[in-house]
């Protein structure tokens, strides 16, 4: 903050000048993340494209081959092969105008491995991003490895607005609390706000089935267990029509919690701190991988010379001898200690 920002501040109209500072970041997205939460999804399509990339599916119109979604607000959702690779596999989306799907080229046979990340955002737009656990979802995503320092792109978790909306998990809540909630309702009785969540819970096949009543099929989910491509591509239509489903539930999901956030926030700065929040993150590349494991290697190599190089004065200043430290403990204790991780660690030594 300047100087002269500063000034201003300390006089009479501080909380207007922040008040403004406050409308002016969230303004791009605000707007953009209520008309979100206040419409509904356009019906899914009857058919997804088994072609590498992005489709846009407007009701109306044929497919159409596009770099990215178009809209900026979406909710969206990923499914990768995990015992395969840590590459995402499939993608589905929606605005309030249309479906997106991305499929992996290596799906579809134009690449041996997975090796691609899912172009989301890549002009940097002011964007609204809805997932359920988001940060999972977003670490598929191609954007942040290249602009994430000044990302434009605001990702809303709805587990972070259920937290926002009943509090932290019950392993989280003092036993005290607990109890009471217990003893003062029964059965169905206790409302929501003291119901018992695990981690489990935050799962959206459970919170979903909490939070509305509602079964959610996930037998497809099992399809991603498998250590072939083959099953998604013999079942790909399920597992688009799969993934799609979960967009739909995160949506819904999404605007039953941003209700109650919304009315009780107490000021615009307050939505901005997601957006913030959520950029505090590390995103790696062989590259600077290898940097900062270089670095680490050699800030360990130092610090072992050092402790080494201490050991020796130690032994030096008790014997008056100029050997080895390891050598000392071998005349002075014998080879006992040698045996303690604490005292000395050779990675040379055969017998460990």
């Amino acid at each position: 903050m300047s100087r002269t920002l500063i000034g201003l501040a300390s006089k009479s109209n501080a909380a207007k000048i922040f008040h403004q500072m406050s409308v002016n970041l969230t303004k791009p997205y605000l707007a953009k993340t209520n008309a979100l939460a206040s419409s509904k999804l356009p019906p899914k399509p009857s058919n997804w494209e088994f072609k590498s990339g992005w489709y846009r599916y407007e009701e109306g119109k044929n497919p159409e081959k596009v770099s990215h979604p178009l809209e900026d607000s979406i909710s969206f959702d990923i499914e990768l092969l995990y015992k395969i690779s840590s590459f995402p596999t499939l993608a589905t989306c929606s605005s309030t105008k249309a479906w997106y799907g991305w499929v992996s080229p290596y799906l579809t046979g134009e690449t041996s491995t997975p090796s691609d990340l899912i172009p989301l955002n890549p002009e940097n737009e002011d964007k609204i991003i809805i997932g359920h656990n988001v940060n999972f979802d977003r670490s598929k995503v191609l954007d942040d490895y290249i602009s994430y320092k000044n990302s434009n792109s605001f990702y809303i978790d709805t587990i972070s607005l259920f937290h926002s909306r009943y509090g932290t998990p019950t392993i989280r809540k003092p036993s005290v609390f607990v109890k009471a909630a217990e003893s003062l309702f029964k059965g169905n009785e206790a409302p929501k706000l003291l119901d018992i969540y695990t981690p489990a819970d935050y799962q959206l096949h459970t919170l979903y089935q909490k939070q509305f009543g509602e079964v959610m099929n996930k037998d497809v989910r099992s399809f991603f267990d498998s250590t072939s491509k083959d099953l998604i591509v013999n079942e790909f239509q399920n597992c688009m029509n799969y993934c799609a489903d979960d967009v739909i539930k995160t949506h819904r999901l999404f605007a039953e919690f941003w209700k109650t956030f919304y009315a009780d926030l107490n000021h615009t700065m307050e939505f901005f701190a997601l957006k913030e929040m959520g950029n505090n993150k590390v995103t790696l590349n062989k590259s600077n991988w290898d940097e900062f494991d270089e670095s680490c290697n050699g800030e360990i190599e130092q610090a072992t010379k050092r402790y080494k190089d201490e050991l020796k004065k130690l032994v030096y200043k008790h014997t008056g001898k100029t050997t080895y430290a390891n050598q000392f403990g071998t005349e002075l204790m014998g080879t006992k200690w040698q045996n303690d991780l604490h005292l000395f660690y050779d990675k040379d030594r055969k017998d460990r």
